[in-house]
């Protein structure tokens, strides 16, 4: 689908890779301003397929607002993507043959803040189409051959259709996703030492839970179709399984493992996780084998997170979305990421554009958002083990989505990323933020091995929690300056009161803490 406008040779922006990550750059780019010359270089042909395959189909809130509100997408996402009844988790109950008998954690109604549940092929194709209308250039099946960076200005070639091209720009951005051309040729991978592998694939057909069992309380438990349109988790010892619905008809299912205790060649290919998913996830297994569901793709990956020495560059080049760090995507914070870096390289290019020096910005804002990623890192890393442990994970899924909407999405929504002057402002309280939240991760694995921690029901109502449905509600305000400063604080300090609770093994009991400035 190469756009029917006319090619230049000299451009504003050349994005390579027209992703999740460069469409949506585009976008922003455009509109901020309309009147940017913009080229994106794609390497597959368009349109794609639906349920394309890839990692990404499930947006949390910082992801979901950008797309949302920042973009303007709002209409596609709630007219053709399906609106998302939060993430739901279900931990391992002997042999997992009886979804009704497992602890389930989630929602029973949708909370205020909305998120989305992404059929990657149908949004890209959008979003391919919809830059297009705005008079960027978008060149499908492009393989990229070189990028030449240069004082004044960068080129770039590719082959197009058998023919070599050349083009130049002020900006080059590598939004090439897991391939990092431009992180490849400048040498700025980086290793993670978190080893998760994982292996997915989709399927015809829609997989509701709430068929998986007759059991007349379970199914009471949750309003129907609250289970589907929920990001499913079924959780395990070092691993975990999602099923995402997809507004295609399509289910995305997908294994997460630690490679210490699940080896990358028990899920590597299609036939081994099958055979895996029968030993750890038999239900499942079960239900995929029969005649209703056709397996329509299959993929891998090993050693799954990534770091970078370097994204964004006064040089005018960054590198956006997987072409730079990824996380691990429990929790789905790949798209939250992209929506990170690209507000930097917006912000960047815009200013840069405009004649500003943006030296100083750019060692900002590059150090700022690697220090995000290894702050979130702090999630992830040597935490697998806790999958196997009901009580204890619940509590920590708590404590994630505690300082994700309490502090992290609350800055995003209210444009703070971007703001230095208020970032350097709230960085002594981000520091507390950092070295408690270090604490209380590594905490958790103090209370595995005792039974008297952390006891759990069977069903817990992530929304029960009352701090936390004021939280993600409180995303749907805008605060001036003093009053976030105040609101991120206090919200601090209730993050240690609650850090209190868990040092001691405790579950969290909401009205038991009390603040009265909330």
């Amino acid at each position: 689908m190469t756009t029917g406008n006319t090619i230049n040779l000299h451009y504003d922006v050349i994005i390579i890779g027209g992703g999740l990550a460069g469409l949506s750059l585009t976008r922003q780019l455009l509109l901020a301003n309309n009147n940017l010359k913009i080229a994106v270089l794609e390497f597959r042909k368009h349109p794609v397929a639906e349920a394309i395959h890839k990692v990404g189909e499930s947006l949390v809130e910082i992801g979901a607002h950008y797309f949302n509100n920042r973009l303007q997408l709002g209409e596609h996402l709630k007219t053709d993507q399906l609106k998302k009844a939060g993430l739901r988790f279900f931990f391992t109950h002997q042999n997992n043959e009886d979804i009704s008998q497992r602890i389930e954690f989630g929602a029973t109604f949708f909370p205020k803040t909305p998120s989305f549940q992404l059929d990657r092929g149908r949004f890209e194709n959008y979003l391919a189409q919809l830059i297009t209308e705005q008079g960027a250039h978008f060149i499908d099946e492009a393989k990229v051959l070189a990028i030449d960076l240069n004082q004044n200005s960068h080129t770039v070639s590719y082959s197009h259709q058998g023919e070599k091209q050349m083009l130049f720009s002020r900006w080059v951005i590598d939004a090439s996703g897991r391939s990092g051309k431009l992180k490849r040729q400048l040498e700025l991978t980086k290793a993670v030492e978190h080893d998760i592998n994982t292996a997915w694939f989709r399927i015809k057909g829609k997989l509701d839970l709430d068929t998986w069992s007759s059991q007349a309380d379970w199914l009471k438990v949750a309003p129907r179709d609250f289970r589907y349109l929920s990001t499913n988790h079924l959780m395990g010892k070092g691993y975990w399984t999602w099923l995402i619905p997809l507004a295609s008809n399509c289910t995305s299912i997908g294994i997460v493992a630690d490679a210490a205790l699940h080896p990358f060649n028990e899920i590597n290919h299609l036939p081994n996780a099958l055979e895996w998913l029968k030993k750890y996830e038999p239900q499942l297994a079960t239900k995929l084998a029969t005649d209703q569901y056709e397996i329509i793709d299959f993929h891998s990956l090993k050693h799954y997170s990534h770091d970078c020495e370097q994204v964004f560059s006064a040089q005018r080049w960054a590198l956006t979305g997987e072409a730079g760090v990824f996380l691990d995507p429990f929790y789905s914070p790949g798209s939250d990421f992209i929506a990170l870096s690209n507000e930097f390289i917006s912000d960047l290019i815009i200013n840069d554009l405009a004649g500003f020096d943006i030296k100083l910005k750019a060692a900002y804002y590059n150090k700022q958002y690697l220090e995000l990623f290894q702050n979130f890192l702090l999630v992830y890393q040597n935490q697998y083990l806790l999958m196997g442990y009901p009580g204890t994970m619940i509590h920590k899924v708590i404590w994630d989505y505690a300082v994700y909407w309490g502090i992290i999405s609350l800055l995003y929504f209210n444009k703070k990323i971007t703001d230095i002057n208020f970032m350097q402002t709230f960085s002594s309280a981000m520091h507390k933020l950092v070295v408690l939240n270090k604490k209380v991760q590594t905490n958790f694995h103090n209370y595995i091995n005792d039974p008297h921690a952390f006891p759990v029901k069977h069903f817990t109502d992530t929304m029960s929690y009352q701090f936390l449905q004021d939280w993600n509600t409180n995303l749907m305000q805008s605060y001036d300056d003093s009053a976030l400063f105040q609101l991120l604080n206090n919200n601090l300090a209730y993050l240690q009161l609650i850090a209190e609770q868990y040092y001691q093994g405790k579950s969290l009991i909401p009205s038991e803490l009390e603040l009265e400035t909330l």
